[in-house]
């Protein structure tokens, strides 16, 4: 029987693709994908279960927290700006994929015209 993605391999297919760099700030701890010197994914655990911090259009954000028992503020960051998903409260894949390839939407530079 073929186990179902977890949060963090959901976010690691997404996010691998787009970041420039992945790193493993706070002594290890937790594991953050950046474009340019910023990040736009943070995953690490909360109370025993493993979370994943992305950026968010603060509208957006504020009505996935209403949708969503498994949306919260963003746990240690900006409540407006960034949302916190936690694994196993009900949030579908198919959207953590989204939030994630939204949240580096929002955090990578606009391209230089050329």
């Amino acid at each position: 029987m073929d186990q179902e993605p977890n949060l963090r391999d959901l976010t690691r297919d997404v996010a691998l693709q787009l970041a420039s760099t992945q790193e493993m700030p706070f002594a290890g701890t937790w594991e953050a994908f950046k474009i340019r010197g910023k990040w736009f994914a943070l995953m690490g655990y909360y109370n025993g279960k493993r979370i994943l911090n992305v950026k968010v259009d603060p509208f957006e954000g504020e009505m996935l927290r209403q949708q969503y028992p498994g949306i919260t503020p963003g746990y240690h960051m900006n409540k407006r700006h960034w949302i916190t998903i936690t694994e196993g409260e009900g949030v579908p894949d198919a959207l953590v994929k989204e939030l994630v390839q939204d949240s580096y939407r929002l955090v990578a530079p606009a391209q230089a015209p050329t």
